[in-house]
């Protein structure tokens, strides 16, 4: 590929300067002497991207990320997340968190968070039908739009793929290997930035298509036991009792036996300190002898 290739390439990239995704091609300077077929296509390609008016650009319904959320205050917790969950798989969505907090103490309340992903055409169906499950204590519900993101990505991606499909035609000329190379490594950059728009483009979309509910579940009062009669409480007692005895039996029989089984390192030690002590009280009685 002759050195002309080059000029081509920053055409193509002038061309393109609305697109802020390439701006390593925008740094390169064009030699002069390109060829004329060449420099033609480049400027075709500009005129054709320019010449494009504002009333051609297609006007797009909003596009609009919901989320609901609403606290429920019920009965039964364990019952209410079934009736939940069957409903939401009955309107084709998905339970996509469940946290079920029971509590340790009778006297505090019973309470559940559920996080949905249900079709945004039956958003308003399934919060009718949750919000029948209780009742409801606070409903809030919010959206985004995000109709200037996707079409915003949308030209970036048109522009990008143009200038993906000159390069192929770049390359489809003959040149050396080295040519050839850098012509392919601008290339993957351009097809990089077209896989990371793509993908951001489905995630708008999969969010738009998919609202997400919030659901805070509370038991309506809390569950007392009765107090049972004097015979029941008395024989919970000696229950108790017993087992505790039990408890403290075990325990030290437990005890007994870690004793014995480290029966010969405690006697070791004993002598040791037996040996020590004599040995320190020989040496004290010495030591008044040389005195008087």
């Amino acid at each position: 590929m002759k050195p002309q290739i080059f000029g081509a390439i920053a055409y193509i990239a002038l061309a393109f300067t609305g697109c802020a995704s390439a701006p390593e091609m925008s740094k390169m300077e064009a030699p002069a002497g390109m060829e004329q077929n060449i420099a033609q296509d480049a400027t075709e390609s500009a005129k054709e991207v320019a010449a494009v008016p504002e009333e051609a650009v297609p006007r797009v319904a909003p596009q609009l990320v919901k989320t609901a959320e609403i606290d429920l205050e019920v009965e039964s917790i364990d019952a209410i997340v079934t009736a939940i969950t069957d409903t939401v798989k009955r309107n084709q969505g998905d339970v996509l968190e469940l946290q079920n907090n029971k509590p340790s103490n009778v006297r505090d309340r019973h309470r559940a968070f559920l996080r949905l992903r249900v079709p945004q055409q039956s958003l308003d169906r399934v919060l009718a039908e949750i919000s029948k499950l209780g009742i409801p204590q606070r409903q809030t519900l919010s959206a985004e739009d995000v109709s200037n993101q996707l079409v915003d990505l949308d030209a970036r991606l048109r522009n990008l793929r143009k200038q993906e499909e000159s390069l192929l035609k770049i390359m489809d000329r003959s040149g050396s290997v080295g040519d050839v190379l850098k012509v392919a490594q601008e290339l993957g950059n351009i097809r990089a930035q077209i896989e990371q728009i793509d993908a951001q483009q489905k995630n708008l979309r999969d969010r738009v298509s998919f609202s997400t509910i919030l659901v805070n579940l509370e038991t309506a009062t809390t569950t007392i036991p009765r107090s049972q009669p004097l015979g029941g409480q008395l024989g919970e007692t000696w229950d108790n009792a017993v087992y505790g005895v039990s408890s403290l039996t075990t325990g030290l029989l437990k005890l007994t036996l870690w004793l014995l089984a480290f029966s010969p390192y405690w006697l070791a030690i004993g002598v040791a300190f037996w040996l020590i002590r004599k040995y320190a009280k020989k040496m004290m009685a010495n030591s008044r002898d040389r005195h008087k």
